[in-house]
């Protein structure tokens, strides 16, 4: 696990009740829309977007570069800056994971050693460089408690110190009459259904991948969440 430090720069141009205009000979509104016409804006989008900014991940060289490229811009419509220290910048903590785990499932005795990327992905949600977990398993649905649609998989189940098993996505994707249908709603997200899970009680949650519920393949899941991920530093407590 690595910790660091780094500046972050919003993407927004225009920061309405964050930043003032210093007095220029152009009006406020003549340099705004100036500074938001379709083709500077193209040409902006044009540089943070190209492969020479290597992705612009946090914490890197393509990320840092990206943030003062904003940054200048900032200064160059008379932004007044209203970051750290009268900078344009924001000290963010972060922590970049890039975990080796191992997993495996006991019943009736026997263990089943699981093997990583090919059977399951795995990280944890917390700021320490090693973490083990384990418990029952506990099958809770698609792992959703949401009043609006009258939807509650946890409603009954003990899942306290417990691993929650859910499907991914939300009912609707194999009814149209729940949810927003086929329609990917907050409640089919990962992230969702980790923060549901850890509000219960639970100790950890496995989620169900198939192709068909997900509407995309293992490789997006092995693309996007395995080797080092990076998120912003949990508070003590």
């Amino acid at each position: 696990m690595r910790q660091q430090a780094f500046s972050v720069l919003g993407t927004v141009f225009l920061l309405a009740g964050h930043c003032s205009l210093l007095t220029a000979q152009q009006s406020p509104a003549t340099r705004v829309a100036r500074a938001a016409s379709a083709n500077v804006l193209r040409g902006h989008l044009t540089y943070l977007a190209d492969d020479a900014l290597e992705g612009r991940a946090p914490g890197t060289r393509g990320g840092d570069l990206a943030a003062k490229y904003i940054a200048a811009q900032f200064e160059r419509l008379g932004l007044l800056p209203a970051g750290d220290d009268s900078s344009y910048f924001h000290r963010v903590p972060i922590i970049s994971l890039d975990p080796s785990p191992q997993a495996s499932i006991v019943a009736d005795g026997e263990e089943w050693p699981l093997e990583y990327k090919q059977d399951y992905v795995l990280w944890s949600m917390h700021d320490d460089s090693v973490v083990s977990t384990g418990g029952d398993l506990v099958f809770a649905g698609y792992g959703i408690v949401a009043p609006e649609y009258g939807w509650n998989d946890y409603e009954g189940a003990d899942v306290k110190g417990k691993v929650v098993v859910v499907l991914v996505n939300t009912p609707g994707i194999k009814d149209s009459t729940l949810f927003r249908g086929k329609y990917l709603t907050y409640y089919g997200r990962w992230t969702y259904k980790i923060e549901e899970a850890e509000r219960q009680g639970a100790a950890g949650i496995l989620m169900v991948h198939t192709p068909e519920s997900a509407t995309y393949g293992w490789a997006t899941v092995t693309g996007s969440w395995t080797g080092p991920q990076t998120r912003v530093a949990r508070k003590p407590g």
